[in-house]
């Protein structure tokens, strides 16, 4: 079972899809879903999202296993005989792998569908890169009337020891939101700067003052992060004194408040700067991002599993700087989020050369397939 899983991981690094795009790989997946004789599939939830449920032989509890299915616009330099197909996309966030162990759960769970009591709800998640696919899931009718007792999801992490289990109680993952802010003076020939107003002062004005943000927003102890992502000051026309400028930059903070915070001195700090220098300002909000907030007593339950299976098991004692947006479903349901280390000195996450490591699947499998035993009470044994 592993080693087919492996070729349907590579399939689909083959063939990677940008978010809210995934129109051939939701259909490989649902095509997947129907040999394993679900009980209910829904599909084009969120976009191109699919839920898909299988009952057991008993009433109990429902438990939901969420995986992402988006890829990015990367160029990949690898050279294996599955790399993208596409020159400006590639699943260099591991999402193919994750795909992969979610479909295991559902090839393994239909196998042993005499073992299973409760409900077991499988989510392949368009979008997650964007940080809209979860909640354009939530939001869909197609999604009313869903419910589960509780909720997991995983990220494979490079830079920790291959196969490792890595848990947070609370906060795992912070949340994030990015800014475009659009300034507007007026253009003039560059031999006569003083006939028109350029931006370029208060464009450099703004870029320090955002990266002010994190002392004046949060104690010492709960960081955060202001990263300047873009700056654009007006065209290639060195006749042209510039009239236009934009800045783009990402925020992020362990805790939702501490957002809000940045979030309302930008507002002051941009109406303030424009107004000095006599300009114009828009202010647009994308890719939002609530903290990712893990219940205590999953967590404890996957660090008993990680005894269990006998994985090294690391505790993080701080949140992690990138998001996920797994967080929306945790603000509704009990549940958590938890890594698989994928090698103490493999190539990061959004980098050209990532690959997900093949030896995750057999682990990420594992894991669900206890999460699923443990709270649905059923007699699952993982043997491939």
């Amino acid at each position: 079972m592993i080693e087919e899983l492996i070729k349907i991981r590579h399939y689909l690094h083959n063939n990677p899809e940008l978010s809210k795009q995934e129109k051939e790989t939701a259909a490989f997946i649902e095509k997947q879903l129907q040999k394993t004789n679900p009980d209910k599939i829904i599909t084009g939830v969120g976009g191109y999202g699919i839920v898909v449920f299988y009952e057991g032989y008993k009433s109990g509890k429902t438990i939901g296993i969420r995986v992402d299915m988006d890829g990015l616009p990367i160029t990949e330099s690898n050279t294996f005989s599955y790399k993208s197909s596409k020159i400006d996309v590639s699943h260099a966030c591991g999402h193919d792998g994750h795909t992969a162990i979610g479909l295991g759960v559902a090839k393994y769970i239909s196998k042993n569908r005499n073992q299973l009591q409760g409900t077991v709800a499988i989510l392949f998640q368009p979008a997650e890169e964007t940080g809209t696919g979860a909640n354009d899931m939530l939001n869909d009718t197609k999604f009313e009337g869903i419910n589960f007792d509780y909720i997991f999801a995983l990220h494979n992490l490079p830079g920790f020891n291959k196969n490792s289990l890595i848990i947070r109680k609370g906060v795992f993952a912070s949340s994030s939101i990015g800014i475009k802010v659009y300034l507007q003076g007026a253009t003039s020939h560059a031999g006569h700067p003083e006939m028109g107003n350029s931006p370029v002062r208060a464009m450099t004005a703004l870029m320090n003052g955002l990266n002010d943000l994190p002392q004046m927003s949060s104690p010492i102890h709960r960081p955060s992060l202001v990263t300047i992502i873009h700056a654009r000051l007006g065209e290639v026309a060195f006749g042209t004194t510039p009239g236009y400028s934009e800045v783009m930059a990402t925020y992020r903070a362990h805790y939702d408040e501490d957002l809000d915070k940045m979030k309302s001195r930008t507002q002051k700090i941009v109406a303030g700067i424009s107004s000095a220098y006599d300009l114009s300002y828009e202010i647009e909000w994308v890719e939002y991002f609530p903290a990712l907030t893990n219940n205590t007593d999953c967590v404890d339950m996957l660090k008993d599993i990680g005894n269990d299976l006998k994985l090294p098991i690391l505790e993080r004692d701080h949140p992690f700087a990138w998001s996920e947006d797994f967080a929306c479903f945790t603000q509704r349901y009990q549940g958590a989020f938890f890594g698989i280390g994928a090698g103490m000195d493999y190539p990061q996450v959004h980098s050209t050369n990532y690959d997900f490591p093949d030896e995750l699947i057999k682990t990420g499998l594992e894991i669900f397939l206890e999460l699923i035993k443990r709270y649905t009470n059923s007699c699952i044994t993982n043997s491939f």
